[in-house]
């Protein structure tokens, strides 16, 4: 397969160059504390390079870059191969191209396993992987023969959560065989939990392929020979019982999977009763929220049951199977605290078990102010369901409730993330309707800002960025009511958010509004404001924020692009490319500014766009420019990772 040829080598010409400037200039810039990593910037940025060309499917621009980095990352030409091989089926020149690099590796079945088993475990499975996603079902089982015949090469490969879930993925395309059927036999008995967790993503990636249709007959023997191994095995673990019930539920057995939680509840029981402390290291905190309210032993116990649920074929599930879930999941659910029955609900509606749902909900303590994320998860799950009548009662309720309380948290989180619900199923009018009904700040409250000048809040700013996207969702008059909105968002955010902060806010509660709304022409003149944001982080966090950005814009390209067929769809799609490469050039400039990590950072996290832009064979000039001139960017040791606080200033978080 062939370079991806740019659109207008022109455009990729300027694109390249302006980061090639900016890679220069910021090697003459003082270094700064954020320049501290684990890794030099030109094998991060070399790195970076490999993984978009990979995941993109370019696969001569790919085998480009590993020529690049083979003496840094000599696994790079091997951990290629799978990723590559996933996009092979819907491209026959990658098929092509894997096969003939498999071929040029036969080498390493003759190879000597004393050398440096580690890496020659990794090859040989990595090949075995990339062959079974070929349908090479010789080459792929010459490989794992290869890795049996080294002495205690499964205790080496089954230790690692990576190479364990490619060797799942290995086995699951493969079926049955001698040797894979010694490996599910003995997951368990020779490796504890992690043989315990092989065996759940054998039949993971099992049930996917039936789902699809490829090789069911032989994918569905395998599938129960992982099905019968959990069910005669010996778990001495609570973990391994977790990804038994997995395991259980995919093969459709409701009754062991139930019986796996009964036998978790006694085995909990007992340590109790015997004053076992196995779990007093473990803090009751989810998503950074101390829970108080929650029974660590409950919560395992109906997490094991609701990753069980999402295995099942709920369509095929017979009544009796149903409603017993429904009862347990409703007992388990109403034990804990409100974070707990919130996923019980969701899971509650996919049975379609709406009035137990419901009852969770009720029975959560009114003063635990987790209810809040039950009632917003019951809401969403109602309106997925179509049941906007009881969607809207148990909206008031939930409004009711959160205003009887004297916190204000509570009463924002559910009228944010009701109104959040209904604009996802298109009802604006809805949604400001709850929005509405939020009440007015209190006299001291009101003062207190007075007396600051009129600050602004992030409470406003995300009711704002709400109205906002109710707006853009109204067929008549939308963009006029939206306009005003936005620039006031463009004027406050700075003021009240920064750094990480603010990045998110932007691009999670403004920007992908404006994209997912078709207002292109609001989005292309708010993505100054994105790139002046994301240039101001100065951390490790800053690629996570440009790449996220960059995929919004990736996916609003293909959209256009899918509807361009005349004149005026054309000038559009002209204008999102201008916006986006205009972005790419002044974040670069910008990062330039700040010192080598910065522009590295902004170029990394923003290479699945310029792949999209101008095609992969930019990113092989830069990655031949990290690679050519990278030694002189290396202005300080390698010293330990640092965390974002050390970096930049503390930032207000959003309480979104």
């Amino acid at each position: 397969m062939s370079l991806t040829p740019p659109d207008d080598p022109n455009m990729a010409d300027a694109l390249v160059q302006s980061a090639t400037n900016a890679l220069r200039s910021a090697d003459q810039s003082n270094p700064s504390v954020a320049d501290r990593q684990v890794r030099q910037p030109d094998t991060w940025l070399l790195r970076c390079a490999l993984m978009a060309l990979a995941e993109h499917g370019s696969a001569d621009a790919t085998l480009a870059v590993v020529e690049l980095i083979r003496d840094r990352e000599p696994l790079a030409a091997y951990k290629i191969l799978p990723v590559l091989a996933r996009r092979a089926e819907d491209d026959v020149e990658i098929a092509y191209f894997v096969a003939n690099r498999l071929q040029a590796l036969r080498f390493l079945l003759r190879r000597p396993s004393d050398v440096d088993r580690n890496t020659w475990g990794d090859q040989l499975l990595n090949m075995a992987c990339a062959a079974a996603r070929l349908d090479d079902d010789t080459l792929a089982f010459s490989c794992l023969e290869r890795l049996d015949q080294a002495p205690d090469i499964w205790i080496t490969l089954f230790s690692q959560q990576d190479r364990r879930e490619l060797l799942a993925e290995t086995v699951a395309l493969l079926g049955l065989h001698p040797l894979t059927n010694y490996l599910i036999r003995n997951a368990i008995r020779h490796h504890g939990d992690a043989g315990a967790h092989f065996l759940q993503q054998v039949a993971v990636n099992a049930a996917a392929w039936i789902a699809k249709g490829r090789r069911v007959a032989r994918t569905r023997r395998l599938l129960q020979r992982c099905v019968d191994t959990v069910q005669i095995a010996t778990l001495l673990t609570l973990l391994s019982r977790r990804y038994a019930g997995a395991v259980l539920a995919l093969g459709g057995d409701v009754r062991a999977i139930l019986e796996q939680i009964n036998t978790i509840a006694n085995i909990q029981d007992a340590r109790r009763e015997s004053g076992v402390a196995y779990r007093e290291s473990e803090h009751k905190v989810l998503r950074q929220v101390r829970r108080p309210r929650a029974d660590i032993d409950v919560d395992f116990q109906f997490y094991t049951l609701k990753e069980a649920v999402d295995h099942l074929d709920l369509a095929n599930l017979h009544t009796a199977d149903r409603t017993a879930l429904a009862e347990r999941l409703s007992h388990l659910g109403a034990a804990s605290d409100g974070w707990t029955a919130a996923s019980a609900a969701g899971t509650l509606i996919r049975l379609g078990e709406l009035d137990h749902a419901v009852a969770v909900v009720d029975r959560i303590d009114p003063r635990d102010p987790t209810r809040s994320e039950a009632y917003n998860v019951l809401v969403a799950g109602l309106l997925d369901a179509g049941q906007n009548d009881e969607a809207r009662v148990q909206a008031q309720k939930a409004v009711r409730w959160a205003q009887s309380l004297p916190e204000i948290h509570p009463e924002r989180m559910v009228i944010w993330g009701i109104a959040e619900a209904y604009l996802k199923h298109d009802q604006a009018q809805a949604a400001l309707g709850v929005l509405a009904q939020r009440r007015a700040p209190n006299l001291t409250t009101r003062l207190r800002r007075l007396f600051r000048g009129g600050e602004v809040t992030e409470d406003q700013l995300r009711e704002d960025a709400l109205r906002m996207y109710a707006a853009l969702l109204n067929r008549q008059g939308g963009r006029d009511q939206a306009t005003p909105i936005l620039a006031t968002i463009r004027r406050q955010a700075p003021q009240a958010l920064d750094g990480k902060a603010l990045a998110i806010f932007y691009t999670d509660h403004v920007l992908a509004p404006l994209l997912e709304t078709g207002s292109h022409d609001l989005a292309w003149s708010f993505l100054h404001d994105v790139r002046s944001v994301l240039g101001r982080i100065l951390s490790r966090e800053q690629p996570v924020r440009v790449e996220a950005v960059a995929r919004l814009l990736v996916e609003a390209l293909d959209t256009i692009d899918a509807v361009t067929n005349d004149a005026v769809s054309s000038k559009a799609m002209d204008a999102a490319h201008n916006a986006a490469r205009s972005l790419l050039r002044h974040l670069w400039e910008g990062s330039a500014q700040q010192g080598i990590w910065p522009t590295v950072y902004s170029i990394g996290g923003s290479l699945p766009l310029l792949i999209r832009l101008v095609g992969s064979s930019a990113v092989v000039e830069i990655a031949q420019l990290a690679n050519a001139e990278g030694h002189s960017w290396r202005r300080r040791p390698i010293s330990e990772l640092v965390e974002e606080n050390d970096v930049e200033e503390p930032e207000r978080v959003n309480a979104a």
